[in-house]
């Protein structure tokens, strides 16, 4: 199953630095200045714009960074611009999305083409931002590492070569994550987590979010990591209701309730 990356818009947009994907030739990956790997994104924001420009629905998605970029193709193939045009602005989105890269005058500019889009609340939000930043923080780490000469991982040489990567350039980034933290809204005192039922809340994402054709298994672990459930917890529960036959697949990477 295809992972959907998670990044910060302020680190997001300044990506210029894409790689072929091995084994899939025309599909290439962009690789952010912190080390992401972005194919499929999953992330959430403040919807604060909605235009219709040349056949294209184009949106902007705001997170505590910056801003995505979003594009729909309205070509009546899909459902998906009309509900998004409906929603009212400012609201909070959860999208999942295929990376794309337009080569302009003023160089690449990457944004996002939605394949799922959800309204979420300011918790879910706020979730996310935590989740985020702790990839983010492990992704840094990972490259001080290279350049303090303590890893040699080829691809994060790469990402330091072609970016020119300095330790205060990444603390730059370090010091993002921090600002995107400080709007997060801290739990009142005496506040526990619910106990979680991770297999119903699954079964209801299916539910949910199935067509006649099911629904993708990555968006299924994407919509779960609204609830806190991380993706290695979601993929194993699908896995189980599928061997269960509470749930079937349709075609590979999807999957219907029986």
């Amino acid at each position: 199953m295809e992972g959907a990356a998670r990044v910060f818009a302020g680190e997001f947009c300044r990506a210029t630095y894409r790689t072929p994907v091995h084994g899939k030739p025309g599909v290439s990956l962009l690789i952010t200045c912190g080390g992401a790997r972005c194919n499929r994104v999953f992330l959430t924001g403040t919807l604060t714009e909605v235009s219709d420009v040349r056949g294209m629905l184009r949106c902007r998605l705001a997170d505590p960074t910056g801003a995505f970029d979003l594009e729909m193709v309205q070509d009546g193939k899909s459902t998906l611009p009309d509900t998004v045009r409906k929603i009212e602005i400012p609201s909070f989105l959860a999208v999942v999305g295929r990376v794309q890269v337009r080569n302009g005058s003023a160089g690449l500019s990457p944004f996002i083409r939605p394949e799922s889009v959800w309204i979420v609340d300011r918790t879910v939000r706020d979730t996310w931002v935590l989740q985020t930043a702790g990839i983010t923080l492990r992704r840094i780490r990972a490259l001080i590492s290279v350049l303090n000469g303590q890893d040699d991982d080829a691809d994060l040489k790469a990402v330091i070569d072609y970016y020119h990567t300095s330790e205060a350039g990444l603390l730059e980034l370090v010091a993002m994550v921090e600002s995107a933290l400080s709007g997060v809204r801290s739990a009142p005192a005496g506040d526990t987590e619910p106990v979680q039922d991770v297999r119903a809340i699954i079964i209801q994402i299916i539910r949910d979010m199935q067509g006649s054709r099911g629904v993708a298994v990555d968006d299924v672990v994407a919509q779960a990591g609204l609830y806190g459930i991380d993706n290695g917890r979601a993929q194993e529960t699908v896995r189980e209701l599928i061997r269960e036959d509470e749930c079937y697949q349709p075609q590979k990477g999807t999957v219907r309730l029986l």
